[in-house]
């Protein structure tokens, strides 16, 4: 609920020290798969202040990290002068802007179970509220005027009943919103649903109400959802060993399009990195496995094992 800023910087001087240290503790095969990821963690935690602001701290005011991070530099082969690059880089400015709250908010709604922004809207689930019944639940939308944060709308489904659970799981992708009622009856008991609502300039509405075509019953449907534009994702974590359902909206229906499926790792990473989608089978465990973790791209999430 909470707008932050993050500004990270770096030269190729950063970048040079950066990979030294990565190929040196990864080695040359694992350094191409992971060189980026680690660098970016890397450049998060060092930035970290120690009861200070970051941006422009002088060097010899090391935190125990930065200290550790100039060693390992200079063990890897580069300067002192691109060890101390590495560290005084990074420029990190981390603020409050907003504290939201839903003005009709009680005790135990849990606001905030789930949150997405997107531009200059942020949408924010709480999945306990009694709008249609104990634990119906909802989601709220807000807006940045540019000044400050104020509430749009409030997002209910239209057939809402008591133990729905709606907003369990939101994702937010431009005027469109995407919402998780993963304990909805419907083909069974708490098999699930998910909904879309579409703003029009003026108000939101409900644009579709979106099942799992071989839904039953506890599949909770739902449990995590992503959107991107006219893409979304929904897993089903106790459908057979889970799954994931992609539909996509065309000429102004969404349907599924596709069942994803678990697969077992490929032989080796350098095998998955060959697909070009390294390391694809970790994308799919988070995909679906691991309940309300956003998803990775489509194309991770189709990646199969090779052969």
């Amino acid at each position: 609920m909470l707008h932050r800023e993050v500004v990270l910087a770096r030269g190729p001087e950063v970048t040079s020290v950066s990979s030294a240290i990565v190929k040196k503790v990864l080695g040359p095969d694992l350094y191409v798969t992971f060189a980026y990821p680690c660098l970016i963690l890397m450049l998060v935690l060092l930035s970290i202040p120690t009861g200070r602001t970051a941006r422009g701290a002088a060097f010899s005011e090391q935190s125990p990290l930065q200290t550790t991070a100039v060693t390992a530099a200079t063990k890897a082969g580069a300067s002192m002068d691109a060890a101390q690059s590495l560290v005084r880089a990074i420029a990190i400015t981390v603020t409050e802007r907003a504290k939201l709250t839903p003005p009709d908010g009680a005790a135990g709604d849990q606001f905030g179970l789930s949150v997405s922004l997107s531009g200059n809207r942020a949408l924010v689930g709480a999945r306990l509220t009694d709008d249609n019944g104990t634990d119906s639940g909802s989601a709220y939308v807000f807006v940045f005027n540019g000044t400050s944060w104020s509430e749009e709308a409030k997002l209910l489904p239209s057939d809402g009943v008591a133990g729905d659970f709606f907003g369990t799981t939101v994702s937010l992708s431009g005027n469109r919103a995407l919402v998780g009622a993963p304990f909805k009856a419907g083909t069974g008991m708490h098999s699930g649903a998910a909904y879309i609502f579409v703003f029009d300039g003026t108000s939101w509405t409900q644009e579709v109400k979106l099942n799992a075509s071989d839904s039953g019953n506890v599949d909770n449907f739902g449990d995590s959802v992503s959107l991107a534009g006219n893409q979304a994702l929904i897993s089903v974590p106790f459908n057979g060993n889970g799954a994931a359902y992609y539909f996509v909206l065309s000429g102004g229906t969404w349907s599924q399009q596709a069942k994803l499926l678990p697969t077992a790792a490929p032989v080796s990473l350098k095998q998955c990195h060959s697909l070009g989608v390294a390391p694809c089978w970790a994308a799919e465990a988070l995909l679906l496995q691991t309940p309300r973790i956003s998803s990775p791209t489509m194309a991770q999430v189709g990646a199969r094992k090779p052969g």
